[in-house]
């Protein structure tokens, strides 16, 4: 692959932070701030970190990137449980299952990276 926006992990994160970004602007103007906010930033930071980790020399520096993005992911699905105990998110399982895809797609970005950093160069 030459460019990031090839990789599965990135295509599935980049679906999902449209979808939080539709989805927030149905949140209360009181949260704009708040909640909305910090959903987007963590959304937006998972597809932002498989970028910059792909673009890395190092196979650990690509590694740990694509974990903060993992770490990302976590954080959005946090929000997920908040916003839906709120009373602002209706398909709550929808994009947990969804979150939960990039999650595992992440992991297994992270594996084959690691290994790779164990291969001997060719």
């Amino acid at each position: 692959m030459t460019c990031f926006w090839e990789l599965e992990a990135w295509k599935t994160a980049h679906a999902l932070t449209l979808k939080v970004y539709r989805r927030t602007e149905r949140y209360p103007a009181r949260e704009r701030f708040g909640l909305t906010l910090q959903m987007r930033k963590a959304a937006a930071s998972i597809g932002a970190n498989v970028a910059e980790g792909f673009k890395r020399r190092s196979w650990h520096e690509k590694a740990r990137f694509y974990n903060i993005a993992e770490a990302s992911t976590a954080e959005l699905q946090n929000y997920f449980f908040v916003s839906r105990d709120l009373g602002f998110l209706e398909d709550f399982e929808s994009l947990m299952a969804e979150s939960d895809r990039v999650a595992r797609l992440l992991t297994g970005l992270i594996q084959a990276t690691l290994r790779a950093a164990q291969e001997p160069p060719p």
